[in-house]
């Protein structure tokens, strides 16, 4: 399965000067607990500190990412880090 990337939104931010870096790419196949599992994966990865927007094709998805994001905000203020 080819991978899809919402290259207008990415040319949209570079066409209104913020640079972009991609430092991830997969597809959760519109499904909130895939989007999760693959976000709790990047924030505990090498780039996690690099992370400072995620761009989604659904709510689904993005819902998923919003829910690892904020579960690592919590360890990270209780002082747990995976």
């Amino acid at each position: 399965m080819r991978k899809r990337v919402p290259l207008y939104v990415i040319k949209e931010l570079n066409d209104k000067g913020l640079k972009t870096q991609q430092l991830q790419l997969d597809t959760a196949m519109w499904d909130t607990a895939q989007a999760k599992d693959k976000m709790d994966a990047w924030l505990s990865g090498p780039n996690a500190n690099k992370i400072e927007v995620v761009i989604a094709n659904n709510d689904a998805m993005a819902m998923g990412a919003v829910e690892a994001l904020e579960s690592a905000q919590q360890e990270q203020h209780s002082g747990v880090r995976r």
